[in-house]
């Protein structure tokens, strides 16, 4: 996994956007996933969840490069909020945690 850039959200959610073509390359394009930062406002059941009050990892596969760029750019300026990213999200059920 490569970093490609960093962010944030206006609410403080820490923003990665990486790369895992290199990894997985029957799996992923390049530069099309954001890992995404923030703290549970509830609780997911089971272990290794997300817990309420806990920062935990919302992974974003936006498709292609340019709509990760886009995506990222729209988070970091608060103009997109984490929340309204489940198209993206690798695990769905962690949007309802934010």
């Amino acid at each position: 996994m490569k970093v490609l850039e960093r962010g944030k959200t206006p609410e403080g959610a820490r923003l990665v956007r990486v790369d895992w073509s290199e990894d997985y390359p029957s799996v992923y394009a390049y530069g099309e996933c954001i890992n995404a930062y923030p703290i549970a406002k509830e609780s997911a059941e089971g272990y290794l969840t997300p817990k309420r009050g806990r920062t935990f990892l919302l992974e974003l596969n936006c498709g292609t490069e340019q709509n990760a760029k886009q995506v990222f750019e729209r988070l970091k300026s608060g103009d997109l909020a984490l929340k309204d990213c489940g198209e993206y999200a690798v695990n769905k059920e962690y949007i309802k945690l934010i």
